[in-house]
C-alpha cells in the first residue's frame, strides 16, 4: 500500500539530452522494462475525475536513461524543477500520471 503523501517523479533523459518530467502515483518496478521493452507510454491525469490531459509515447532506442525518485508532500510544496502544475495540500498534485512499457 503507497502512503498517501507519496508520489515519484519520473524523468526520461532522451539521447539528445532533452528530458521529459512526469508525477506519479505508484513506483514504478524496475523488472516492467525488459530487453524486448521498445516503448514508455505514460498518460497524464488532471483532476480527480481523471480527465486525460496528455498522452506522451517514447521510443527507448531514443531513451539514454529512465529515473525514478520517491517526493513526499514536503518536496512537492517546493517548486520541483521541470514540474508544471500545482500542488493542493488536501488534494495532491494536480496532474498525476501512469506509465506502461511496451
Amino acid at each position: 500500500m503507497t502512503n498517501p503523501d507519496t508520489y515519484y517523479r519520473l524523468t526520461i533523459r532522451f539521447s539528445n539530452g532533452e528530458t521529459e518530467k512526469f508525477i506519479l502515483r505508484e513506483p514504478v518496478d524496475a523488472g516492467q522494462i525488459t530487453d524486448t521493452t521498445r516503448f514508455v507510454l505514460v498518460r497524464s491525469h488532471t483532476g480527480h475525475n481523471h480527465e486525460m490531459s496528455q498522452v506522451f509515447l517514447a521510443s527507448l532506442a531514443d531513451v539514454s536513461f529512465v529515473r525514478i525518485d520517491r517526493l513526499d508532500a514536503k518536496q512537492m510544496r517546493q517548486r520541483v524543477t521541470g514540474l508544471t502544475g500545482s500542488f493542493d495540500e488536501s488534494e495532491g498534485p494536480e496532474v498525476v500520471a501512469t506509465v506502461e512499457f511496451l
